[in-house]
């Protein structure tokens, strides 16, 4: 996470990436679909969509990561993913690869 704050252009949501992945055990393609309407800002927790028969859960989330996710809202394009690309879209996987690798 040092690492992602220091360098590229998108340090913020990168940083914020990897502690999301890391609390809540995403798996990447978990990671690069994870929607604005799946947090709640108002109770602080986190609907968790798990993939490939995994349990479906609600999770709490922390005070950093709900200040990082409420600044990834002010300060990217609208987009109804929480990790989007420069055109709004969700991350490719391989971003998201090239990123922690």
């Amino acid at each position: 996470m040092k690492a992602a704050k220091t360098v590229g252009r998108h340090r913020m949501r990168d940083a914020a990436l990897i502690l999301t992945a890391y609390r809540h055990a995403f798996r990447v393609s978990e990671l690069v679909g994870l929607r604005w309407d799946q947090i709640d800002f108002s109770a602080g927790h986190l609907y968790v969509k798990r993939l490939k028969k995994g349990t479906s859960s609600t999770q709490p989330i922390i005070g950093d990561e709900l200040r990082n996710f409420r600044r990834l809202q002010r300060e990217y394009l609208p987009s109804p993913y929480v990790f989007s690309s420069e055109r709004g879209g969700p991350l490719s996987s391989d971003a998201v690869w090239n990123l922690v690798c």
